[in-house]
């Protein structure tokens, strides 16, 4: 069944009308008829299975049959800090990182990132982001769409990691020997949150692992081959999903 997102539906909502290009995809693209049944999901874990009555300009019109609450998110929360790579890189992150289950996408500049933050981009690449977190939360069933917020130095990064209370926070760094994420990913929880730190292509300096250290983030290893960027998160994420009993 087709699923979409709607902030404007609750549990006494008996109708509610789809516009803009979710109304032009359900019409047009996918030529959803009435009677047609489809999952509109509020975006913070309800799932409502909706028939189709009626279509306007640019617009669908649903009627409510159920709701129930979504079961595909991960038991833990887990925020996906990512040192800038190259745009096709980070929209890798942010749509196969949805897929896995982060709820946010958290970029950073540090002192060897390759990219560097330009607001006007960023403002105009935010739009974009947003919306592959959304393809993404739909394609794979989510509940909630995961945000992405705007850039940030790392230190800035690092200070929002300490206001979300994170249960757990590490930075996946290759050149630690000792601390493995095997043997950190065994002690989250369900109803944990997670913060996971990821540096970009060119990696982090020792002074940027030393303020790691001082703001009791571990670094931790993913294991003897030296993964890409586009890849640590993802491999770090899939960990979690085995190790809290998803897989």
């Amino acid at each position: 069944m087709y699923r979409f997102f709607s902030g404007n539906i609750n549990k006494t909502t008996a109708e509610i009308v789809i516009t803009g290009t979710d109304a032009n995809h359900m019409a047009n693209v996918l030529r959803l008829r009435m009677g047609a049944e489809v999952i509109i999901c509020d975006g913070a874990g309800s799932d409502f299975v909706c028939e189709i009555i009626g279509f306007g300009k640019n617009e669908v019109r649903l009627f409510v049959l159920s709701y129930a609450p979504n079961d595909a998110e991960l038991g833990v929360e887990v925020f996906v800090f990512q040192g800038m790579p190259k745009a096709d890189k980070f929209e890798l992150v942010i749509q196969k990182g949805t897929e896995l289950g982060a709820v946010m996408f958290v970029p950073f500049v540090s002192e060897f990132s390759t990219v560097k933050a330009d607001k006007k981009q960023a403002e105009r690449k935010a739009e974009r982001w947003q919306a592959i977190s959304q393809s993404a939360a739909m394609q794979s069933g989510r509940g909630i769409i995961p945000r992405v917020m705007p850039p940030a130095t790392l230190i800035n990064a690092i200070s929002f990691a300490r206001e979300l209370d994170l249960n757990h926070a590490v930075v996946l760094y290759e050149k630690e020997n000792s601390s493995t994420f095997k043997a950190f990913a065994q002690n989250i929880k369900n109803g944990d949150k997670v913060g996971l730190f990821v540096g970009p292509e060119g990696g982090f300096s020792e002074k940027e692992i030393e303020l790691f250290a001082e703001n009791n983030i571990t670094p931790v290893t993913l294991g003897k081959r030296i993964l890409r960027t586009e890849t640590a998160a993802l491999a770090a994420l899939a960990a979690i999903s085995y190790e809290t009993g998803e897989f």
